[in-house]
């Protein structure tokens, strides 16, 4: 795996990390939003 795939995994994580806790929270739009820029990250690597 190459460097930047690797880091842009890890940012994904963390971006799942934030929704998680949003959610937790109630503010389901924005951990909706999370998500889907994780994912994006996902995406790229």
């Amino acid at each position: 795996m190459r460097p930047e795939s690797s880091a842009v995994l890890r940012q994904a994580d963390v971006m799942l990390g934030r929704a998680d806790l949003m959610l937790s929270v109630g503010l389901n739009e924005d951990a909706a939003r999370e998500a889907y820029m994780a994912c994006f990250h996902v995406a790229q690597a």
